[in-house]
């Protein structure tokens, strides 16, 4: 995991981290999920804690950002989850998978 950007003290910056799986759970979630989402902001402690491991170089950091992203990981979808959920309860049963595809 590295952050990209154009200027460290600005106020946006991109984290970028991959998974490499070869099982059957990472091929069950990624046919699960879109192609993409976006989460504004899923959990900014986790990021917050993110940004000051990822200029620390001591023993460790490698295993400290692969939990943290994991952690990031599962807060995004919980709240991509939860703003799914709530459009499906609005729904009626008939509208749900168009409500359920505009919610993406």
């Amino acid at each position: 995991m590295r952050t990209w950007g154009n200027d460290p003290a600005g106020s946006d910056c991109m984290l970028v981290g991959a998974y490499r799986s070869d099982g059957e759970v990472g091929r069950i979630l990624r046919e699960a999920l879109p192609p993409y989402l976006v989460v504004h902001d899923p959990a900014p402690h986790i990021t917050e804690l993110l940004n000051l491991e990822i200029v620390r170089d001591e023993v460790g950091q490698g295993g400290v950002l692969d939990r943290l992203l994991d952690l990031l990981l599962i807060a995004t979808l919980r709240k991509w989850l939860g703003r799914r959920a709530r459009a499906i309860r609005g729904c009626p049963p008939a509208e749900i998978r168009r409500c359920t595809v505009q919610s993406s």
